[in-house]
């Protein structure tokens, strides 16, 4: 069984860019999603390459911050952080739907050995700097992949049940 999907926390920070909720892209860009404490309307955007490069990131944490004391406490400090800016989950077992609004630049941090310790592209298997806790996470562009798989399996159902 897979994660359990939970809504993104409200944020606690005044400052929040990429807390808004979604279920696939356009939900990013059509300018009725709400972010941060206060609820703000988000803009709709409109350029082309913009919306091409919005998308509804998929975020389940796979293995929490471990390592010395030092590292598990740098990690579990970054997720604290998250979930007070994002509203993103710090739980295993939980999985959130955010809108990135910059993806392929998401996509380049996490190839880049700099930033984090591995990242497959495949998978969508993202793991930490052992300074920052070696944590897994899984996070990838959904962009509606849970609509398009439940259709796909209601289409599978229904020609299973004609047979």
């Amino acid at each position: 069984m897979g994660a359990k999907f939970v809504s993104l926390a409200t944020p606690t920070a005044t400052v929040n860019t990429l807390g808004v909720p979604c279920k696939v892209d356009a939900d990013c860009t059509n300018g009725k999603g709400k972010r941060g404490v206060d609820k703000t309307a988000v803009t709709a955007i409109t350029d082309a390459t913009k919306i091409k490069e919005s998308c509804c990131m998929y975020l389940e944490r796979t293995v929490l911050p471990n390592g010395t004391t030092a590292e598990t406490k740098v990690g579990t400090d970054l997720n604290i952080t998250y979930y007070n800016y994002y509203g993103l989950t710090k739980n295993l077992g939980e999985a959130n739907l955010y809108c990135d609004s910059s993806y392929p630049t998401t996509i380049k941090n996490y190839k880049d050995t700099t930033k984090t310790a591995s990242y497959d592209a495949a998978t969508g298997l993202v793991v930490t700097l052992k300074a920052n806790g070696a944590q897994q996470l899984k996070s990838y562009c959904d962009g509606g992949a849970q609509t398009l798989a439940v259709a796909t399996m209601a289409v599978a159902a229904a020609a299973i049940s004609m047979y």
